[in-house]
């Protein structure tokens, strides 16, 4: 299906997601070096004052940008009028949506309709509209339901629903938190000088036991991906 007109309503929801209250706001970076950065300068779609966009201040900006590189696609499949001819004719103006009716996974839904119907014309990929779009995806997974619960990524030993990996090696044993909330309660319960390796708490063997039973105890869950064999080892504090 080639590139057509997007709906208004489309850019109102992800605009008054941009513009929603929040304690994360969106931030993007404009890489005045890019082509189309001076292009869109030259059509009035960005001032050479806009460096840094921020949603709830600059949610009409950001979205002419993505507006203007759907209609960009439509000309060029055409061939028969300019972006702004296509503007003056399709005019848009902006209508906030309820933040109760915001929803990250209709965010991304919205976002793969506009990524669909703006990418016929070739400088698309070298595009700010392309790498704003980028960004907004990557903000809005972040705040799926259940997100910051997630693996931090999948391996043989990932097991779903779990909240800590303990491996051994050798000497040692690894504590790993494989989400956002279980890194945040770790960092909380040990000393400041305990020893951390590419995300994962390093534990002498005889402190093991009594930091797993803290865990175990706060109800959280722990994988072991080694045989357990003799008696648990000498108790201590996990800090």
């Amino acid at each position: 299906m080639p590139a057509e007109l997007i709906h208004p309503d489309t850019y109102d929801y992800l605009g008054s997601f941009l513009a929603r209250p929040s304690s994360h706001p969106f931030v993007f970076f404009v890489d005045g070096r890019l082509a189309d950065a001076q292009r869109l300068i030259a059509d009035k779609v960005l001032t050479k004052a806009d460096v840094v966009l921020t949603g709830q201040r600059d949610a009409a900006t950001l979205i002419a940008i993505l507006r203007w590189e759907n209609l960009r696609s439509l000309a060029f499949r055409d061939e028969c009028a300019s972006p702004a001819e296509l503007s003056g004719i399709a005019a848009y103006a902006f209508r906030p949506v309820e933040n109760d009716r915001l929803a990250a996974i209709t965010v991304l839904a919205s976002l793969a309709t506009v990524r669909y119907h703006s990418g016929e014309h070739p400088g698309y990929h070298g595009s700010v509209a392309y790498a704003l779009l980028n960004q907004m995806q990557q903000h809005a997974i972040a705040l799926l339901p259940d997100f910051a619960r997630q693996p931090f990524g999948w391996t043989r030993t990932t097991r779903p629903g779990v909240d800590f990996l303990v491996t051994y090696h050798g000497s040692i044993f690894l504590v790993e938190p494989t989400h956002h909330e279980a890194t945040r309660f770790l960092l909380a319960q040990v000393d400041k000088n305990a020893t951390w390796w590419t995300g994962a708490l390093v534990v002498e063997p005889r402190y093991l036991e009594a930091i797993l039973a803290q865990l175990y105890a706060q109800g959280w869950t722990v994988s072991r991906s080694y045989e357990r064999t003799g008696t648990p080892r000498e108790r201590a504090p996990i800090c």
